[in-house]
């Protein structure tokens, strides 16, 4: 199954859906590479996004990445649990951030995790900006205005942490020289 068709498959409900189908996994601690590339995916989304496209264009490198369906189907389901107790608190509300122009910060506010999941941070290092990456997706999904500033501001704080690490770890490195 390639994200071609996974975009194909979802429809005008595209966005949302695959943004949560990349960002999932991310919440889990796994080997280099994978969450680099659903970060990726959601970059090229959020700029989608952020320059207010209705429909998904994904450039053919990406839309021809496969996945096998029993792991997407691994994955999903054992996240899913997760998400379902998301979705409970989930329901329209301040459409104002998901309207055209809100949807465009939304997409930008998306791109934070994206970019920080394409570093190579190592095992749990990925955890928080895909955490981040699926509250936003969630709301996207559910059209809860609320839940994506929510998930906005999750992201802030996330990138605010990595920065506050990555500064912290490379003053105490130029300490040792």
């Amino acid at each position: 199954m390639t994200v071609g068709d996974i975009v194909d498959a979802l429809g005008d409900r595209g966005c949302g859906l695959l943004l949560l189908a990349c960002a999932l996994p991310c919440c889990l601690p796994l080997p280099p590479g994978i969450p680099s590339t659903a970060g990726w995916i959601i970059a090229v989304i959020s700029m989608n996004m952020i320059m207010g496209r209705s429909s998904i264009w994904l450039p053919n490198v990406l839309s021809r990445l496969s996945i096998e369906r029993q792991t997407l189907y691994r994955i999903v389901n054992r996240c899913l649990p997760h998400v379902e107790r998301m979705e409970r608190f989930c329901r329209p509300r301040a459409a104002f951030a998901l309207n055209r122009g809100g949807r465009s910060l939304i997409g930008l506010a998306m791109l934070i995790p994206a970019l920080l999941l394409i570093l190579p941070i190592p095992i749990f290092g990925n955890i928080p900006p895909g955490v981040a990456a699926v509250v936003i997706a969630i709301a996207i999904c559910e059209g809860d205005g609320l839940i994506a500033l929510t998930g906005a501001v999750l992201a802030l704080v996330v990138l605010a942490a990595t920065v506050a690490a990555a500064w912290g770890l490379a003053r105490e490195l130029s300490g040792l020289l």
